[in-house]
């Protein structure tokens, strides 16, 4: 029997979580081939993984071409735009085509499982796998969850807005520390506008760091202030009290989902820096409330997604 070959297509320019979720599930198929086919765009640097990968300009050539030389047993689509035409060609190639996608109208006659992380926009059917228990997360989050305490105080705060943060939230975020005594880490993505990100007392400025790295950062830290993207699921999974600021529209229904679960606190998109700031101060002196957001959030995302949706994609070999 020859060596099984999964092949995923993260996008590559809009944030990192797309790539996150498709490095996760090559963790747990680590005895297949995987191929990243990545547009020559940010969020590369994530893939220091010892996995081949095609990277082109001209993309959808270059994946016709590489679908058809390597015939994979599954390929798994990430993407938020993409030609749906192609797929009536890889299917003379591949065995299960998988799409993360959280459109209701999608016709799911296209794929042979349709994964749908987003848990305020349920879909059903037989090849759909949705809500929380189907987030795919990196092994390495679960011993940061088993030994991860909410403390008595806060004295460390890490902040994460994507790998672009396209309404540069960022910044008005850091104003509302300003006042607060608080050591902090802060993400600066790969798509970030450059800006002049001068080292701050207490604050600590990570550019475009590994996802080893930016777990154990995450994991160090008594707060969070994130998106409600892939990030706001690792933290779930730890367990860190968590104040979600959201880039578009696309986020506000998990976040919103999330909130009315008490799982974190929700301030919208582009929150004036007052709201910020209080709802920082709440969170700080409230203990109890910090404890149970953690619990909370722990039960919506357990960290074990990529393990269920690997069963699934086995079981349509």
């Amino acid at each position: 029997m020859k060596d099984r070959t999964i092949a995923f297509i993260p996008q590559t320019g809009h944030g990192i979580g797309h790539i996150s979720r498709c490095l996760a599930l090559a963790d747990v198929h680590y005895n297949w081939n995987a191929i990243f086919f990545a547009s020559e765009n940010y969020g590369l640097n994530l893939i220091n993984y010892p996995k081949e990968i095609v990277a082109d300009k001209i993309f959808d050539k270059k994946i016709d071409e590489y679908i058809k030389k390597i015939k994979p047993d599954v390929i798994v689509i990430d993407l938020l735009d993409f030609n749906r035409s192609v797929f009536g060609t890889w299917r003379k190639f591949a065995q299960t085509i998988c799409l993360f996608d959280f459109a209701a109208s999608i016709d799911k006659k296209l794929f042979d499982l349709v994964i749908n992380t987003n848990p305020s926009v349920p879909l059903e059917g037989k090849d759909t796998l949705s809500g929380t228990a189907y987030v795919p997360l990196s092994h390495d989050l679960l011993e940061y969850r088993r030994t991860y305490k909410v403390q008595k105080h806060v004295k460390t705060a890490f902040i994460s807005l994507g790998g672009s943060d396209p309404k540069d939230q960022t910044q008005n975020i850091l104003e509302a520390f300003k006042s607060l005594d608080l050591y902090t880490y802060v993400v600066i993505g790969p798509g970030f506008n450059k800006k002049n990100w001068k080292q701050r007392k207490n604050i600590r400025f990570v550019e475009s760091p590994s996802r080893a790295e930016f777990h154990s950062l995450m994991s160090l830290s008594d707060i969070a202030i994130t998106t409600a993207g892939n990030t706001m699921y690792e933290v779930s999974c730890i367990g860190i009290p968590n104040i979600v600021i959201c880039n578009h529209q696309n986020h506000l229904g998990t976040a919103t989902y999330f909130a009315q679960k008490e799982a974190v606190i929700n301030l919208g998109i582009q929150p004036e820096t007052k709201v910020i700031l209080d709802s920082i101060k709440i969170l700080v002196n409230d203990a109890e409330g910090r404890a149970k957001l953690s619990t909370i959030a722990k039960s919506l995302v357990d960290g074990y997604g990529a393990d269920r949706i690997k069963k699934i994609i086995s079981s349509k070999l």
